[in-house]
């Protein structure tokens, strides 16, 4: 999962320029189709805000793995012992309106967690 999420952060800053260019191009046409400022806002990717994803990815990666941790034991009267322990979380759903981050962030939270994620981004965003 680490090396994952290195990958993602990575390949960010690999193609932070196409990423820009692809988003520009997107941006005019949003413009021409008349959306809002408010959401051009949310939507525009410069090269601070791809970095900075990718270094949201790298504070994740950089997180203690919550795999495996026993969160409560005890043992009962019976002399049977208990344990809680961490398991991946399973599927994760997110619905983002108009967040370029959103698609990042929910791969990140999906590996992070050792389950599986998804985005859904609202029809026609760029």
């Amino acid at each position: 999962r680490d090396a994952a999420l290195d990958a993602m952060a990575g390949a960010l800053r690999a193609h932070a320029s196409a990423i820009v260019e692809a988003n520009a191009a997107d941006m005019a046409a949003a413009r021409e189709a008349g959306t809002s400022a408010a959401l051009l806002d949310r939507l525009m990717l410069d090269e601070g805000r791809v970095e900075a994803m990718a270094a949201a990815l790298e504070d994740l990666r950089a997180l203690p793995d919550p795999l495996g941790r026993a969160l409560e034991e005890r043992t009962l009267y019976n002399g049977l012992e208990l344990s809680r322990v961490s398991v991946p979380l399973g599927v994760v759903a997110v619905a983002a309106a108009a967040a370029c981050g959103a698609g990042a962030g929910s791969g990140a939270a999906g590996l992070g967690s050792a389950g599986a994620a998804g985005a859904a981004l609202p029809s026609g965003a760029p």
